[in-house]
């Protein structure tokens, strides 16, 4: 019994032709996993989404110590080295002729009925981009997430809080803990800005590649910030893989205007990319 692994992992329209999964490089209609995987059962897995500028993947190793650790924490084992799946993700990237665009790693269990009994599902696979949205709107949320460290395949939170801030008129919801201290988005990490300072959470966030780089670019304050601090701030966004760094426009009933820091940041940010573009193909 299977399912297909797009359906399951990747529900962008994907032009691109290969996936690999469990030791081999197959087309994508060709990609079908287990129904009894753990996977999908009970949404115990992993995950990493890195971006692709110009063929190149940006920051892999980051992505990958992140996948490793993550994998580290839920007992799964990574079938291959880091070194190995680096080589699995270039030569996929060039099967797939693939320039500016995603690329996923998926881990989970494997066929299992309540906890893994065999060996892991591994798959990389190429992953398209929706447009991002220029500025968002958000509204915030009491949830704090469970092993917050790690990048795990269950969303079922954070799907739902979503679906409930689009309901009401917002683009994603901003999560705050018990005390109502600022941690991150669904699927973003968050800054605030408060003049030229930027601050961002100091627990109980994923720590995010993207926001580890505006961290190397820029002096940053990561502590604590109270919901009632951003009343004080100047301007807020997000941070990912996908949305880089989006400016934030509405906070509940607060609203903000784009600050210059953030322009700046996004100019930096561009930079980035493309010099490590160029340090792989000078």
């Amino acid at each position: 019994y299977f399912f297909h692994l797009f359906m399951f992992c990747c529900l962008d329209t994907i032009r691109a032709m290969w996936v690999y999964l469990n030791n081999q490089f197959v087309s994508k209609d060709d990609a079908n996993v287990s129904i009894y995987d753990l996977g999908f059962m009970r949404s115990f897995g992993i995950f990493e989404f890195a971006r692709v500028y110009d063929g190149q993947i940006f920051r892999l190793k980051d992505h990958l110590s992140r996948f490793f650790a993550s994998a580290d924490s839920l007992g799964i084992r990574v079938p291959f080295t880091p070194l190995e799946i680096t080589q699995l993700c270039d030569e996929l990237v060039k099967k797939n002729k693939m320039l500016n665009t995603g690329i996923k790693l998926v881990l989970s269990g494997g066929i299992g009925d309540f906890a893994p009994a065999g060996m892991p599902t591994f798959a990389i696979l190429p992953a398209s981009l929706r447009p991002p949205t220029q500025t968002l709107k958000v509204m915030t949320h009491i949830y704090e997430r469970f092993l917050p460290s790690c990048k795990t395949l269950n969303y079922l939170p954070a799907i739902l809080a979503r679906q409930k801030m689009i309901s009401a008129g917002f683009d994603e919801p901003l999560f705050l803990d018990c005390n109502r201290n600022v941690l991150e988005g669904a699927r973003e990490n968050f800054f605030a800005v408060k003049g030229n300072q930027l601050i961002t959470a100091d627990e109980g966030v994923l720590g995010g590649v993207t926001r580890a780089v505006v961290l190397e670019m820029v002096d940053v304050e990561v502590r604590t910030l109270p919901y009632d601090e951003l009343k004080e701030c100047d301007g807020a966004f997000f941070t990912s893989t996908v949305r880089e760094i989006a400016p934030i426009t509405q906070i509940d009933d607060m609203h903000f205007e784009v600050p210059q820091v953030i322009l700046d940041l996004q100019s930096l940010f561009k930079d980035k990319t493309c010099q490590a573009v160029q340090t792989l193909h000078p």
